[in-house]
């Protein structure tokens, strides 16, 4: 009961809070207006993630789906499951959390000082960063833990003797693994689609959130390495989506005759013949 007095009013505080904000610097009052109507938004989303570009993102976003059902119940839940962590086994489960937890703060941490550089060098680097430690994650999980692990009690024996801390170590990675890809597509989303935020935020929380349900709903019906190989298979197809559009975009800004526009050499020459 006390806990669900304390949520509820952090929920009211969070609530109340919103009345507060001010507008966007760049949408005037009329602007405001216009696009507030949820129809608008809803027929706005649906444009948006018609775009060549929204859909390649869309394939990142329901990564991010399948990581967060991973990192948040299936990982645990393998781990109180392992007999092989002894009868303290349960309790790892509340450490894993933590781990996690530690891992999302340090990536949030790095990325929040460095915002800066990752603004100049690209969001693909953290992202590619990303990827790298949620498949050493995959991998430590694949040889640590018990393939019928998800699914109920097991004395079955991993890979690898099984072990605690690597398991713990592997908790860390996913939190920052996870901290690298949301940082950045938080990041992405409000710089390019500034002028249509609510259309682009909606778009990835639906392909993240309907991901994530599918997710859940296999998790404790299919063996750790068949869910290993979705994650991984859509990890590498995310991330590779998420650089190409990324890249194209940092292209488009720096040379905007690359799109919809003549180059500077044609249009230098444009001016000659017209002398």
């Amino acid at each position: 009961m006390q806990v669900a007095l304390v949520l509820l009013g952090i929920c009211i505080v969070g609530v109340v809070t919103f009345v507060f904000l001010r507008p966007t610097p760049w949408a005037s009052d009329t602007d405001t207006a216009a696009a507030s109507t949820p129809i608008q938004t809803f027929i706005s989303a649906l444009q948006l993630m018609l775009t060549p570009d929204m859909l390649l993102l869309f394939i990142t976003f329901a990564y991010t789906g399948l990581a967060l059902t991973f990192w948040s119940g299936v990982y645990g839940t393998c781990i109180g499951f392992t007999e092989a962590f002894g009868d303290k086994r349960k309790s790892y489960v509340g450490l894993h959390g933590i781990f996690v937890g530690l891992g999302e703060i340090l990536g949030g941490f790095a990325f929040g000082i460095m915002g800066k550089y990752v603004a100049r060098y690209g969001r693909h680097l953290p992202v590619s960063l990303g990827f790298l430690v949620n498949g050493g994650a995959y991998l430590i999980a694949y040889l640590n833990l018990p393939a019928d692990a998800p699914r109920h009690e097991t004395s079955t024996e991993a890979i690898l003797t099984s072990n605690i801390y690597l398991a713990l170590f592997g908790s860390f990675m996913l939190g920052l693994g996870d901290a690298c890809y949301n940082t950045q597509i938080f990041s992405f989303l409000g710089s390019v689609y500034k002028d249509d935020s609510a259309a682009g935020f909606a778009i990835f929380k639906f392909a993240q959130s309907a991901f994530a349900a599918a997710a859940f709903f296999y998790s404790n019906q299919i063996d750790l390495p068949w869910q290993l190989l979705f994650l991984a298979i859509l990890c590498v197809l995310g991330t590779c989506t998420f650089c190409f559009v990324e890249l194209k975009v940092r292209s488009r800004e720096r040379n905007p005759y690359l799109v919809g526009g003549d180059s500077p050499e044609q249009n230098t020459t444009a001016e000659v013949d017209n002398r």
